[in-house]
């Protein structure tokens, strides 16, 4: 019982029989199982004498002392080491018997399997699917064999790399930031910023084809070359080619500041640094350093040496070769063929001269024509003259 008097049976009852009794004494074994947990516990006795009769109970009940209840060190294993597990205890605690355990206090290997999935406090190793609602953060040096990014890469919040739209690569801070065209490439910071529906479009350098919209088939290389380009097909090499260009078709601009003026002209073709700088017209081609470059509105030009046609303003249909020739002409219709040849012209119109120094101090003379080195070279406005070999007509004037 678990009271002196009255309380609740602890166990069932057992009875034995035939027990020998000497001057009053018995003893007998008894078993009432695991109901000792360390509570006091009382023996309730009843006896009777052999043969049958009623049970007589003794009083008071007897107490359990600590002699009999040694009993509970049965249910230890090893009582030196009653509050350890076994090194083979398997099963033994259960995820019902513990309330908590520090992550500290935790050693050993966490079995994959042990991984809760999904979260995103961490990164997992997986391909079959993006990990969603996942970040990281490092502040060392990353390394990996390939990164696959779905949309692009940034650099310091910038973005840097991007592939998007169909077959577009777009590198720099700004590049093709709002494009929808396809099979362009633009390298540079803002380069093809603007461009929409593009297409075919390949832009190199600082604001490289930055205001380029819907343009196509261009091909921008150096800083600021075409940044003010709308229009298709043109090919601009060199800082500052065909920086102001805006509407003009079919250009090919190439050199430092080639055609750096030209905004609606088309068909152009100027090679070499200031070739055709401050043109504004149609239909010219200007090759070599500074050719054509203060021509503005003349159209239908050829000028192919340094400094050809530099100073040919409004002038139209000329055709110039050679270092300098026609440099200060601002007349129509020339021909000047060979070094310096027409060189100091200025309003004479329809002359032919070919040679070096041909024609070279003509200014105001028209329809002549002088064949031969130093032909003509000392006629000022002399008119309608033809001088044929080397210095013939040289002191005409």
């Amino acid at each position: 019982f678990d009271a002196v008097g009255g309380g609740s049976q602890i166990g069932s009852t057992l009875t034995r029989s035939g027990v020998a009794v000497a001057n009053g004494i018995f003893s007998v074994s008894l078993d009432f199982g695991s109901g000792f947990p360390g509570a006091s516990r009382f023996l309730e006795i009843r006896v009777r004498q052999a043969g049958g009769g009623g049970f007589t109970t003794l009083s008071p009940r007897q107490p359990v002392t600590s002699a009999p209840y040694a009993v509970r060190s049965l249910s230890a294993a090893n009582a030196g080491t009653a509050n350890q597990l076994a090194p083979t205890c398997s099963g033994c605690v259960t995820a019902a018997q513990i309330g908590s355990v520090n992550g500290s206090s935790v050693t050993g290997t966490i079995p994959v399997a042990s991984v809760p999935g999904g979260s995103g406090s961490y990164v997992q190793n997986q391909n079959a699917a993006a990990q969603a609602s996942t970040d990281f953060n490092i502040s060392g040096t990353g390394t990996a064999n390939i990164l696959n990014s779905a949309t692009q890469f940034n650099i310091n919040g910038n973005r840097v790399l991007s592939v998007a739209g169909i077959e577009n690569v777009f590198v720099g801070v700004g590049t093709g930031s709002v494009n929808s065209g396809s099979a362009n490439s633009f390298f540079g910071r803002d380069a093809g910023l603007n461009n929409t529906s593009g297409v075919q479009n390949s832009f190199f350098g600082k604001f490289a084809g930055r205001a380029t919209t819907t343009g196509f088939s261009n091909s921008f290389f150096g800083s600021n070359a075409g940044m003010n380009n709308t229009a298709t097909g043109n090919s601009f090499v060199g800082a500052l080619a065909g920086m102001a260009n805006t509407s003009g078709d079919n250009n090919s601009l190439f050199g430092r500041s080639a055609g750096t003026s030209l905004t609606t002209g088309a068909e152009n073709s100027f090679f070499g640094a200031f070739a055709g700088a401050s043109t504004v017209s149609n239909s010219n081609s200007f090759f070599g350093y500074s050719s054509g470059r203060l021509n503005t509105t003349g159209v239908g030009n050829s000028f192919f040496g340094t400094g050809s046609g530099e100073f040919n303003g409004a002038a139209i249909q000329n055709s110039f070769f050679g270092h300098r020739a026609g440099s200060i002409n601002s007349a129509d219709s020339n021909s000047f063929f060979g070094y310096h040849a027409g060189r100091v012209n200025s309003t004479g119109d329809n002359n032919s001269f070919f040679g070096r120094e041909a024609g070279e101090a003509n200014t105001n003379g028209i329809r002549n024509s002088f064949f031969g080195a130093a032909s003509g070279s000392s006629n000022i406005d002399g008119e309608s003259n033809a001088f044929f070999g080397r210095v013939s007509g040289q002191a005409n004037t």
